[in-house]
């Protein structure tokens, strides 16, 4: 099975697919917020922050640590050409939290440390609508066990146009009426995550995955974000984490549990280890010389080649055509189990059309696969499983109409 370019799709199609990722969304509520907004932490943070101060709301974005705060400066002051929104506020001090209504918590850490956290915060904030912190599921209901707030604290998940939120049932309604309040200033539709956790990032960390073993076996990371590119995604994958920065995924990884007949890479692992965290840190999975654009970094190769030699795994090259299957199938694919779990094809195209960077002119992941038939998606599952089992098992619907 071949994937064909969103340039090789004619131009009805196209124009099909856009007039449909265009009218999906839900409208967010339309309480008006009043009062700061305050958002904690790492590269996504200091994104959301200059975007709550461009909607005319005030923002403070709080670093804990005066070298954080140094860097997280020097990399707005560089990307802004100088000229960083006036009401928005960074600090390193938590006393600047007491007047905001909003707090937003995007940072990376652990559960452990964000508990920690968020006590700290609603201690110098009480008076607070709404607390919002990026964990669904049971990392949210452990966190909701040990704040005084529970009924005020929400998961969410930013996305480029989506506001994903979690616990909405347990939150009082003028909560739930923040958040939506939050989202219709940002321009944001609002998607209520499922039980299994926010879309978005199981979307994402899958294809991550896929990904990353991809680079155990013989691929880089360039290789990967071309291809994808040439597809018509609006950014790699790896080029991506290094605006949000690695630490993101990785803490994700690090607090899933691992699926003992899986195959995981440790690439992305080490290479946070080692301190490359994107952007932000001037080095990820590519080097950024002065904060500046991105370089290919020879090490990186250099790392994934001794991850493989650690791993007794041969390395192989890879074409571009056989990098966008294996990525498309496992987005594709990890979509069709989202369907089994009621999420609905609409937002599985919308995320992945706003959050992962999928082309418009392909529907968003659901409707592509469509688009691409069952019969063939199973067909080229099934040659995949032969070396992998567990990573490439077909989801339901397509096994039921293939």
């Amino acid at each position: 099975m071949k994937i064909p370019l969103i340039s090789d799709l004619d131009d009805v199609t196209r124009a099909r697919n856009r007039a449909h990722v265009a009218g999906l969304g839900r409208p967010a509520g339309a309480l008006e917020l009043s009062g700061k907004i305050g958002v904690v932490g790492g590269a996504a943070g200091l994104g959301l922050a200059v975007q709550v101060a461009q909607s005319g709301l005030d923002a403070v974005f709080l670093e804990e640590d005066a070298a954080s705060l140094e860097r997280a400066t020097f990399f707005l002051t560089r990307n802004m050409q100088g000229r960083i929104p006036k009401n928005v506020r960074l600090t390193a001090r938590l006393d600047d939290l007491t007047e905001c209504a909003v707090i937003v918590d995007c940072g990376a850490g652990p559960l452990d440390e964000k508990a920690a956290l968020l006590q700290k915060i609603t201690a110098k904030a009480p008076q607070a609508d709404l607390f919002m912190v990026n964990l669904a599921g049971a990392d949210l209901s452990a966190l909701r066990a040990q704040t005084t707030h529970p009924a005020r604290l929400l998961g969410a998940n930013h996305g480029a146009g989506i506001l994903e939120l979690a616990g909405a049932d347990e939150a009082t309604e003028y909560a739930v009426a923040s958040a939506n309040a939050l989202a219709a200033r940002l321009g944001r539709c609002v998607l209520r995550a499922p039980a299994l956790g926010f879309v978005s990032q199981r979307l994402q960390m899958h294809m991550l995955d896929v990904a990353d073993l991809l680079l155990l076996e013989g691929a880089t990371p360039w290789d990967i974000d071309e291809a994808l590119e040439l597809f018509g995604f609006a950014m790699g994958p790896y080029e991506a984490q290094d605006l949000i920065g690695t630490d993101v995924a990785y803490a994700l990884r690090q607090r899933r549990q691992p699926d003992p007949a899986r195959r995981y890479s440790l690439i992305a692992d080490r290479a946070v280890q080692e301190g490359r965290l994107g952007k932000k840190a001037g080095v990820g999975w590519y080097r950024y010389p002065g904060g500046g654009g991105k370089v290919i970094d020879p090490l990186v190769e250099d790392l994934c080649r001794e991850e493989a030699y650690f791993a007794g795994v041969a390395t192989r090259v890879f074409d571009a055509d056989t990098l966008r299957l294996r990525i498309l199938l496992a987005l594709m694919n990890e979509a069709g189990w989202m369907v089994e779990n009621g999420v609905a094809p609409a937002d599985l195209d919308l995320i992945s059309v706003r959050v992962l960077g999928v082309p418009a002119d392909c529907g968003g992941i659901a409707t592509f696969a469509d688009q691409l038939g069952a019969q063939n998606i199973l067909r080229a599952l099934r040659v995949l499983q032969q070396e992998d089992p567990a990573m490439w098992r077909p989801a339901p619907c397509f096994a039921a109409e293939g």
